[in-house]
């Protein structure tokens, strides 16, 4: 199934469960992506990216992954992403050393020094 074959689907639920009709506008703030981007989708001019797969998901599960043929992401990746703005900056520093040095032993660090600081 193609992905806007399966967003108009969700598209028609979504307004079905309201008992009215709704607009794309209506639609996509629900979703909380912006109109064009869901008119676009829905058209079928391109599929979503990694993170408006993720505002996908969010509503849909991982059905979503799964019609974009798409690697689900790394959950605990993005509950840190999500959070970072909120840790203290000794936390972010410790996080930084823990993966840091977890590349290191591996000899799979590509932070420069600069990056590193």
């Amino acid at each position: 199934m193609k992905f806007s074959s399966w967003l108009l689907k969700r598209y028609l639920e979504w307004q079905n469960e309201l008992g009215k009709r709704k607009s794309v506008t209506d639609f996509a703030a629900w979703l909380g992506a912006s109109q064009p981007v869901v008119s676009k989708y829905l058209n079928g001019k391109g599929e979503p990216g990694e993170d408006n797969a993720y505002l996908f998901y969010l509503k849909y599960g991982e059905e979503v992954y799964e019609i974009l043929d798409m690697e689900p992401p790394d959950f605990l990746l993005r509950y840190v992403q999500a959070s970072w703005h909120l840790l203290p900056e000794r936390a972010k520093e410790e996080i930084k050393k823990i993966v840091k040095k977890s590349l290191d032993e591996r000899g799979r660090n590509t932070m420069s020094e600069e990056e590193g600081k």
